[in-house]
This record gives structure tokens, sequence and C-alpha cells, in this order.
């Protein structure tokens, strides 16, 4: 399939067909993972530690992969259907969804001991992190949706935030200082006060079906807002939410990932389609590749040390594989 960039601006609509430039990664390693289910999901990377976190969705674990050795290190268990993973390195904290069993997870990532459950909606997806109010945001993917605000330390739930809809990824802006998160089934994002715990606007995505991914660059002030429903990615300026441009093509968007010092942008999806953006400022974003790279291709993670792209490949019979890439240019 051929995509279409299209770019729009204040004045005038561009629409540019191009022809997708070849992924621009390579292969460095595939490093066997284990485990008995194909299926993975979120990925976080602890920078002080040099860890990978990749939740097992289907094995119910956590892996510990270590970057600097290339081996899983540990495997975090109990956490039924995992789904969202995130660390928070100045706190010693990892946090996961275990979404069959509707909690929070709370880890210690100086042990990789479980510390504390709590319930946390019914459908427990993405996480997002706010350090100056000490809060975490889980979105809840249940039809009525909702996003639940919990303590950072504890993991005890402190708000349930309805959002008439169900909720896509969550994302805290640290600029701006707001929680934003998808509201997939009304093609709309919502902003919330980390403090008030206040929907503070809705905003239309238009052209967007089921918006359920989502990436804030904080720095270049740009929204990321993946569509799983057409295969759109649209980027928005992050502080009056107008498009800048959109790129089709990207399959059943699932996890976005960012190297904010390359400013490009990676797109995974369900349908093994990778994308690979190229950001800036106040600007409509840049295919620099789009392939589909591989089967169950839907997460990706990059280290903004090395650049080196993190791809876990499932595969049945428990050949899964964690596929390493490197920038090509």
């Amino acid at each position: 399939m051929q995509p279409w960039l299209r770019a729009t601006s204040a004045f005038a609509a561009v629409v540019t067909t191009v022809l997708t430039p070849a992924l621009p990664l390579r292969t460095v390693s595939d490093i066997p993972l284990g485990g008995k289910s194909p299926r993975f999901d979120y990925q976080t990377i602890d920078p002080t530690t040099g860890r990978l976190y990749i939740a097992h969705e289907g094995d119910g674990q956590v892996l510990v992969f270590d970057l600097r050795h290339w081996r899983v290190a540990r495997r975090i268990g109990g956490l039924a259907d995992v789904h969202g993973v995130l660390v928070a390195p100045a706190i010693h904290r990892l946090y996961a969804t275990a979404t069959a069993l509707h909690q929070l997870v709370v880890i210690d990532t100086r042990t990789d001991q479980i510390v504390a459950r709590h319930r946390a909606g019914v459908v427990p997806d993405g996480i997002a992190y706010d350090a100056a109010s000490g809060e975490v945001y889980i979105s809840d993917e249940r039809p009525a949706g909702a996003v639940i605000a919990a303590d950072a330390r504890s993991g005890r739930v402190l708000e349930t935030i309805a959002l008439g809809g169900s909720a896509g990824n969550v994302q805290y802006d640290r600029i701006a200082h707001r929680v934003v998160v998808g509201v997939e089934t009304r093609d709309q994002l919502a902003v919330i006060g980390p403090s008030t715990h206040a929907i503070t606007r809705r905003v239309p995505v238009p052209g967007c079906r089921a918006n359920h991914s989502l990436l804030v660059d904080p720095r270049q002030r740009l929204l990321l807002v993946g569509c799983s429903g057409n295969g759109r990615l649209v980027v928005l300026d992050a502080d009056s939410f107008r498009e800048l441009g959109h790129v089709d093509g990207a399959g059943h968007v699932d996890v976005l990932a960012l190297d904010p010092g390359t400013h490009r942008a990676y797109s995974s999806s369900e349908d093994g389609i990778v994308t690979v953006l190229q950001l800036r400022d106040g600007q409509a974003p840049r295919v620099l590749g789009q392939k589909r790279l591989a089967p169950r291709a839907h997460s990706i993670v990059v280290d903004p040390a090395t650049h080196l792209v993190y791809l876990p490949l499932g595969r049945a019979g428990g050949a899964s594989v964690l596929r390493i890439m490197r920038p090509t240019h």
C-alpha cells in the first residue's frame, strides 16, 4: 500500500503523494525472550540502571532486560494479562497494569518485588506519571471510560475521572503541567488538570478513527496521535491543538515511541507495520520510512542514550525474540 502524506496549515491544505522510503533501521540482533505466549505489550526504560521492562502480556510477567549485557535478567510474575508498564526512576517505582485482575501493581525496582496492588478501574491499560504532583494516571478502557489517579508511592487510588468514552493511552505533558488522554470512542482528546482532576478541555481529532495511541514531545510542543481505526498518524501543536499534518498507512496503530535527541517518532501496529517520522516544531511530519516489519510488531521503544530501537516480536512455540535495531542514518 502506498501511503499519503498530507500537510495542513492555518491557510491552506497541501496534499502530497510520496513513495515511501525504506525503513531507516537495520537489525543488530534478535535476543530470545522465552516464555509460552507470543503476546507482548508496553515497554519502559530506566536510564539510571540500564534496564528495559517489557510487558509479557500472555505470560502475565514483566521481563527485566539488561541493556548492557542484552539478556533477560529477571521475570516478575503474578501480573495476569499485563498491559501497561512505566518506570519512575527517582522514586524506585515500576508500575504495571494487571488488566485481568483490574489492578495497578507497584513494584520496587531495587528488589523487583511487588509492594502494592490496588483496584484501578475495570480495564486498566496505559500509565502516565507526574513527578510534580506525585501521582500516576491509568487509562481505563471500559466502554464508559475513565482515568484513574493514584498516589505514585503507594499506588492508592485517589480519584476516578469519568471520560464518557473508552480511554486510549494517557500521557503527562510536563511543560504544560497537564494530563492528556485519548477518548477513542469519541475521536477526541481530554485534557485534565493534575491538581484538580477536572477535565478542562475536550479536543476533537478530525479524520481520526479510534485514537488509541498518544505521545507527547514536550520540548518541541507536539502531540502525536495514533488512529487505530483508519491507520492515520496525526501531529498536533501541543499548545493550540491545531493539526500540523498527518500520515496514512500506519496500520492498526498501537504503541508510539520518541527519540528526543533525533526528533524521530516511531509507530508500531498490530498489523506489524512500523512507521518512522521526523518531527519538527510547528511543521508537518516527514515520513522517513514505513514497512511491514514482522507479525505482532506492535510494541516499540527507543533508548535515547544509544538511539537503539527495541521490538519484542511474538512467535509461537516460545521462540519470541527482542529485535534490536539501529538507525541507518
